[in-house]
């Protein structure tokens, strides 16, 4: 909670295994740190922006809910190692990359109530939007 950025920075490993982060300022990945989504559990990001500059690695069939303007600006890599899925609740929410996302299952998902916005990055073609 609060208004303060929140700051993973170059070395470190934050897992989020589950629970809400939730506040005004960024949530920043700096260049050289990882976010680690493991497990099953659902997380919830309340009008925050997840700003990667490093590496966000989602693992297992866990979920995250952006809500309330969240927004997910990508310039690192976003790995989804598992069948882990994005859902959007609430309107304006975006998803920004001009890194890389990829996905390493075979099977297709689509992120349903999130905006892509491509600024050049990279997309595996497994992965859909649906605002």
């Amino acid at each position: 909670d609060g208004s303060a950025s929140l700051r993973v920075p170059s070395g470190a490993t934050l897992p989020w295994e589950y629970t809400t982060v939730q506040g005004t300022g960024d949530l920043q990945i700096d260049p050289g740190a990882t976010l680690l989504l493991s497990g099953n559990s659902s997380r919830s990001l309340y009008t925050r922006t997840l700003r990667n500059q490093g590496n966000v690695t989602m693992t297992d069939g866990g979920s995250l809910w952006l809500y309330a303007s969240a927004d997910i600006v990508n310039s690192g890599s976003v790995a989804i190692q598992g069948s882990g899925v994005l859902y959007g609740s609430g309107s304006g929410i975006t998803f920004t990359n001009s890194g890389s996302v990829s996905k390493t299952t075979p099977d297709p998902v689509t992120y349903s109530g999130i905006t892509y916005i491509d600024q050049g990055g990279t997309l595996s073609p497994l992965i859909r939007f649906q605002p």
